[in-house]
C-alpha cells in the first residue's frame, strides 16, 4: 500500500498511476469509460482509494453544469413537527421515499425545502434555480396561494408537482384518483344503509381538494341523495376534524356517518366522539381518504393514496425533464386503493 501523499490531487493520482489527468477523471466516472481497460479503471481506483482522493464535487459540478441534486419543496407544517403531539404527515414521508428510492439509482440526492414565508420573501427558490444549487424541483402539495411557482415556471427550472398542482399549472404533474377515491367511500357509505351522511370538505385551494369534493358531490347526486350536513370547517388536519364533529354532535339530530377530507381530519372526530363516550362504528360511522397509518384501535374505513409510487414516479419525470428541456409538460394520476375498514356499520 502505498503511503499517503498529503494535500493530494487529481494530477498527484496521474503521476502515481503512470497515466493522464483525463484517464483518471474518465476511471471516477460513475458509468465506466470505453476509453480505459476494467483493468486500469481499477488500478487509479485502488490508488484513489489508497490516497483517500475524490474529486472536489464543486468543481466537478461546476464542469458538468449539473449539481445531481433536486429540491423538494414542501408545506413547513407538514416538515416542523414541534410536539408531541403533532402528527407526522406520511403521505410526505411516502412521497421522500420514492423520490430517494429513484434518485439514489442515479448517484443523485434531495434535499427538502421548506415553502416558509422567508423562503418565498427572500425568493430562496430563484437563489436555487439561478445558482445551480439544484438541477429541478419537486413541489409537493402546493396550493393556489404560493403563486412564487409562476415564477420558477417561468424561469424554465425543471418542476413536477406532486398531489397540489392547480388550475392550469404550466408545469408536469403527478396526481393520485381522488375523485374516483372519495365516490367509492360514498358509494361503500350508501350500500350499507346510510342516507344521513354528513361531510367535512376538504380545502379547495388544492387540486386534491377540489378532486374530493367533486367526487363526494357527484356520488351523493347519483345516489339521489343530499349531504345532510356540509360543516364550515373545512381543511387536512385533526384540528378541523375535532372542530367539525363538536358541532355536529351538539345537534340533536345527528348524522349516521360522517364522511372526511382525510385521516388525520376522522383523528379529530375519533377524539370528539371519545369524550362524548360515542363509539365508532356503533353510535356514529366515520371515513376517511389517504390510507395513513394512524393510533386508533380500529382499522379506519378510507382509501390508499400511493404516496411512495407518488415520490418514485415525479422523480422519475423530473429526471427526465432535466434531460429533455424541451418535452412538454406531463399529467399522471395514478390509481387509489379502497379500504373497506371496520369504521361503517350497516343500517
Amino acid at each position: 500500500m502505498a503511503e499517503k501523499t498529503e494535500n493530494v490531487n487529481i494530477r498527484e493520482i496521474a503521476r502515481q498511476a503512470g497515466v493522464s489527468v483525463a484517464s483518471v477523471s474518465r476511471a471516477l466516472q460513475d458509468s465506466p469509460s470505453k476509453k480505459i481497460s476494467a483493468e486500469l479503471r481499477q488500478k487509479i481506483l485502488q490508488i484513489c482509494d489508497e490516497q483517500q482522493y475524490y474529486p472536489n464535487m464543486h468543481t466537478v459540478r461546476m464542469l458538468k453544469n449539473r449539481s445531481n441534486t433536486i429540491a423538494l419543496l414542501a408545506p413547513p407544517e407538514c416538515i416542523h413537527v414541534e410536539s408531541e403531539y403533532d402528527y407526522i404527515d406520511y403521505n410526505l414521508a411516502g412521497v421522500i421515499g420514492g423520490v430517494e428510492k429513484f434518485l439514489s439509482s442515479r448517484s443523485m440526492y434531495a434535499t427538502i425545502a421548506s415553502m416558509t414565508r422567508d423562503f418565498i420573501v427572500n425568493k430562496e427558490y430563484l437563489k436555487f434555480s439561478r445558482g445551480k444549487m439544484v438541477d429541478g424541483f419537486i413541489a409537493w402539495g402546493l396550493t393556489s396561494r404560493d403563486e412564487f411557482i409562476h415564477e420558477l415556471i417561468a424561469e424554465g427550472a425543471p418542476l413536477v408537482a406532486v398531489q397540489g398542482g392547480f388550475g392550469k399549472l404550466a408545469c408536469s404533474q403527478v396526481n393520485v384518483r381522488d375523485y374516483e377515491g372519495m365516490s367509492r367511500i360514498v358509494e361503500y357509505v350508501v350500500s350499507r344503509g346510510h342516507r344521513r351522511i354528513a361531510y367535512i370538505p376538504a380545502l379547495e385551494t388544492s387540486f386534491c381538494g377540489v378532486e374530493r369534493n367533486r367526487g363526494f358531490a357527484d356520488a351523493m347526486s347519483i345516489a339521489g341523495l343530499v349531504p345532510f350536513m356540509i360543516t364550515a370547517e373545512t381543511g387536512f388536519n385533526v384540528d378541523v376534524g375535532y372542530a367539525a364533529a363538536t358541532g355536529i354532535f351538539k345537534e340533536k339530530l345527528r348524522p349516521t356517518c360522517i364522511v372526511a377530507a382525510n385521516d388525520y381530519v376522522a383523528l379529530g372526530v375519533m377524539k370528539a366522539a371519545g369524550e362524548l363516550q360515542m363509539r365508532i362504528p356503533e353510535d356514529i360511522s366515520l371515513t376517511g381518504a389517504d390510507g395513513m397509518l394512524l393510533p386508533a384501535q380500529l382499522q379506519l374505513t378510507t382509501y390508499i393514496s400511493p404516496s411512495f409510487q407518488l415520490g418514485n414516479a415525479a422523480a422519475e419525470m423530473l429526471c427526465r425533464i432535466i434531460d429533455n428541456p424541451e418535452m412538454p409538460p406531463e399529467n399522471v394520476r395514478l390509481p387509489v386503493r379502497f379500504v373497506p375498514g371496520m369504521t361503517v356499520a350497516g343500517i
